[in-house]
């Protein structure tokens, strides 16, 4: 009878130890969801971390080397165009129709 209690009174130490563990795992797990939901900018930046993949976000440079030309499904791209030098991303693509693009090309050369 003495060694069916040390036999249980394990089972039961195992099982509390066991117990202990995951309510500390599940604290700590709803401690870290109440921080991001709380601070968002630790969240954004962390994203824009990941997203960044070494290039800068905000740069007065353009990201990509500007194209001109068609497109393989042939429309007319025109890209990395400044509009604005006080603020960083002021670059836009442009993309029409490669015929609309002749035309523009035709009365740009008038």
């Amino acid at each position: 009878m003495i060694i069916i209690e040390k036999r249980t009174i394990k089972k039961h130490r195992v099982f509390r130890i066991i117990l202990i563990v995951l309510s500390v795992i599940v604290i700590l797990c709803i401690g870290c969801f109440f921080i991001a939901a709380t601070h968002t900018q630790m969240v954004v930046g962390l994203l824009q971390i990941i997203a960044d993949n070494g290039k800068p976000l905000n740069s007065y440079e353009p990201l990509n080397e500007p194209q001109n030309g068609l497109k393989e499904n042939g429309q007319y791209l025109i890209s990395e165009i400044e509009y604005a030098k006080d603020y960083p991303n002021s670059f836009l693509d442009n993309t029409m129709r490669a015929l609309h693009s002749a035309v523009n090309s035709l009365w740009a050369t008038m």
